[in-house]
């Protein structure tokens, strides 16, 4: 949402409830321009449209659903405009604007909001509208039209950026989770750090860690198995070459079904969660916590549209971590917080880039060191 909102009500006096609850929700209304205000002059026979605009000042019965609906395209098309909001009590013949309403949401191009609040007498209408995902209460509605309006208050000077490229491999795998090293070649592309690791066949195990810089981490796989821990698939801090081999034969004794391994770097740090959810209604957003064993125990979380500005990031960071320990809390070392911003904003790309395929995904855990943020292990649920 850019801009600020453009309110419609066929009811003069709750114009002036509907102000007074945008005003106090620190939401601000648009100033209309000469053009728009002439455009509803001429439809509406309003002599002074102000906003909210009162779409009843003509009082032709029978043409107050085209009065509304018209009232609703002509603010969306003002560029101090960036969301409408329709605010009703009572409406004659509710069923005749229903339809409008459903169409005003799906072809003005801006984010809008229908709160109709009359009780049972509107119940069919309200039913409709609440089926297209465009109702809610005056108070949700404010809510939801401060939350767009602080989000946008970050992109003033426009788009972040030009939208990434989809990426090619994701847009023509089957709906299926994705994990292991074909996501990790996704993660890179969109510039995600990932944890350094090699994949072995399960007789290779030993022998293909020789050289690794230890202790490394083992992990066995099995297909379509995405909670490897649970399953006794982890081994972490292996000191060496003979530790490895032995833990690849146990894990195999118990898990025939394994098809090989993985050897990434053993990395120690503060760990996160970051993941992405994309909802049918709302888009995709980004979510971040502290992660590790302890990610679903959590409720200090944060959660942002995209996509992300760094500043939004870093005020993700601050909210999930805020006594500073990233920042050297209590003598502790500075880690690297820049970093877990970079990876943010590039996760955040990449689920910009990928909205129509990416259901959800999760990069869990993250650990951040003094000088890097890294992804150590990652699931991804594909439409």
């Amino acid at each position: 949402m850019r801009g600020k909102v453009g309110a419609v009500s066929s009811s003069g006096g709750f114009t002036a409830v509907v102000a007074d609850a945008l005003r106090d929700a620190n939401v601000q209304l648009s100033q209309l321009s000469e053009a728009t205000r002439q455009k509803i002059r001429e439809q509406g026979a309003h002599p002074s449209p102000t906003n909210p605009v009162d779409a009843a000042a003509r009082g032709v019965p029978g043409l107050e659903a085209d009065d509304v609906a018209y009232c609703l395209k002509t603010l969306a098309c003002d560029q101090d405009v960036g969301a409408t909001l329709y605010a009703e009590t009572l409406f004659l013949n509710p069923e005749t604007i229903v339809e409008k309403l459903i169409d005003v949401a799906a072809t003005s191009g801006k984010p809008h909001i229908t709160a109709w609040q009359a009780g049972v007498a509107m119940h069919g209408a309200v039913e409709t509208l609440r089926g297209n995902n465009v109702i809610a209460d005056l108070g949700q509605a404010v809510r939801t039209l401060s939350v767009l309006s602080k989000h946008a208050a970050t992109r003033e000077d426009g788009p972040l950026s030009s939208k990434p490229p989809e990426d090619q491999v994701l847009s023509t795998l089957p709906a299926r989770p994705v994990s292991d090293e074909l996501l990790f070649e996704v993660l890179s592309r969109y510039k995600v750090p990932v944890v350094d690791q090699r994949f072995v066949l399960t007789d290779e195990a030993g022998r293909a860690s020789e050289g690794f810089v230890f202790p490394v981490v083992l992990k066995g796989l099995i297909e379509n198995c995405l909670h490897n821990p649970e399953l006794g698939l982890v081994k972490l801090k292996l000191p060496n070459s003979a530790a490895v081999e032995s833990a690849a034969r146990e894990m195999l004794s118990r898990n025939p079904e394994i098809h090989g391994f993985l050897l990434p770097r053993q990395i120690s740090g503060e760990e996160f969660i970051i993941g992405i959810n994309n909802d049918h209604g709302f888009g995709s957003a980004i979510l971040l916590a502290r992660g590790g064993i302890y990610a679903e125990t959590s409720d200090n979380i944060a959660l942002e549209a995209v996509p992300l500005s760094r500043e939004i990031a870093e005020r993700m960071i601050d909210k999930v971590d805020p006594k500073g320990i990233l920042s050297g809390y209590r003598g502790r070392p500075l880690m690297a917080k820049d970093k877990l911003i970079d990876m943010l904003c590039s996760v955040s790309a990449l689920a910009e880039a990928n909205a129509k395929r990416i259901a959800e995904a999760d990069l869990n855990p993250v650990i951040v060191t003094e000088d890097a943020a890294v992804a150590v292990d990652a699931v991804m649920v594909l439409r």
